[in-house]
């Protein structure tokens, strides 16, 4: 399967701005996160807002009771970032499912149906992609790296209680070995890009997504990681134009979102 650097450049940019349910499912991820951020600073607001003004004002009310009301603040926060998280996950999957759904459609191929599961399958698909991208598992010529990468910092934690000079020297190996394991997490990552796309367009299993997509990017790793870089730079330049002259910083995230929702379909 040959690819077209023109082609994909001018689709993945053009093709959103002229499709109504591409700007939906994108402004409704917006909203939702904003939604999300409002929630949990409102929250903030509530649990510590009084107590620190209080405290700005009246020094004397700093007291062992004062931190310990931020403590409960904070175990409250983190409570309801748990809580709400799977919520927030949840949604951006479906935006996700809908928003790739609508790119294959555009781009003439078939998708499947929606349904409430399919988000929960794209989620464990994307896991399961970097797993299988981390321990190199489809590629056994690199499976060399992260088995040496995991194994010397594994060593280095032992050693570290028992002999630290020594321990010191294999955590040096493992930082060495950071960058050929980026390089194969990379490579890996992009043969295994076009899961999510196959798994939507054939309504397939998870691993048979998976190798479908090592096989359809074989031979074209290379102009795959162009295109992505290419695309890459123009998402953030238009991201940071956008929050230049808005002065909204999520405007750009919103833009990025936009314009990178189109990508995966066409590599």
């Amino acid at each position: 399967m040959e690819l077209d650097i023109a082609r994909i450049l001018k689709e993945s940019i053009l093709l959103p701005l002229t499709d109504k349910k591409i700007w939906t499912y994108v402004f409704l991820q917006y909203v939702f996160g904003l939604v999300f951020l409002v929630i949990l600073g409102a929250a903030v607001f509530a649990l510590f807002g009084p107590s620190i003004l209080n405290a700005m004002t009246n020094p004397e009310s700093i007291t062992p009771e004062f931190f310990l009301s931020l403590a409960s603040g904070v175990i409250l926060i983190i409570f309801l970032v748990l809580l709400l998280s799977p919520l927030l996950i949840y949604f951006s999957m479906v935006i996700q499912v809908l928003g790739t759904n609508r790119a294959l459609e555009m781009y003439g191929f078939r998708s499947t149906h929606f349904s409430f599961k399919k988000p929960i399958m794209v989620f464990a698909l994307g896991v399961i992609v970097l797993l299988l991208s981390l321990f190199s598992v489809y590629s056994k010529k690199l499976v060399i790296v992260p088995a040496l990468f995991f194994l010397t910092l594994i060593i280095a934690l032992i050693l570290a209680f028992f002999a630290p000079p020594i321990s010191a020297i294999f955590l040096l190996i493992w930082i060495v070995l950071f960058i050929p394991m980026i390089i194969v997490l990379v490579y890996n990552g992009l043969r295994l890009i076009a899961a999510i796309p196959y798994y939507l367009e054939n309504d397939s299993g998870i691993m048979e997504a998976t190798k479908q997509s090592w096989e359809l990017t074989r031979g074209n790793v290379i102009m795959i990681f162009i295109s992505s870089f290419v695309l890459g730079i123009l998402l953030g330049v238009v991201s940071q134009l956008v929050q230049l002259f808005s002065y909204v910083p999520t405007v750009g995230i919103f833009i990025m979102f936009l314009l990178s929702l189109l990508i995966q379909p066409i590599l």
